[in-house]
C-alpha cells in the first residue's frame, strides 16, 4: 500500500492524487497570494470562485482552468512561467 492518495479514471485504472505538477502549482500560487498579502477569500471573491475551491488548487486537489489559471496570474502579477518555473521566486 503507497501513501499517496490514489483516484480511480473511468478507465479503471489508478492514477496518483494530487499529481506532483498540481501540488507544485497551488505552492506557488499560494505563495505569490501570500507575499501579496491577499487573503484567500479575498482573491476568490474577485475570480468570482469559491475560497474552498482556491484552497483545493493551491493545495493540489483542483486542477484550475486555463481561464482561471491566466486570471490567477494576472491577478498575482505572475507570468505562467513563473508557476511553472522550479527556480527559486522572492517568496520562497
Amino acid at each position: 500500500m503507497t501513501s499517496t492518495l490514489e483516484k480511480t479514471r473511468a478507465g479503471g485504472h489508478q492514477i496518483p492524487f494530487p499529481r506532483p505538477i498540481d501540488v507544485f502549482v497551488g505552492r506557488n500560487l499560494m505563495r505569490a497570494r501570500e507575499s501579496h498579502g491577499c487573503p484567500r477569500e479575498a482573491l476568490a471573491k474577485a475570480l468570482g470562485i469559491r475560497a474552498a475551491h482556491l484552497k483545493a488548487i493551491e493545495t493540489g486537489l483542483a486542477r484550475p482552468s486555463p481561464a482561471l489559471l491566466w486570471r490567477l496570474t494576472q491577478l498575482l502579477g505572475l507570468t505562467l512561467s513563473d508557476v511553472f518555473c522550479s527556480e527559486r521566486h522572492e517568496w520562497e
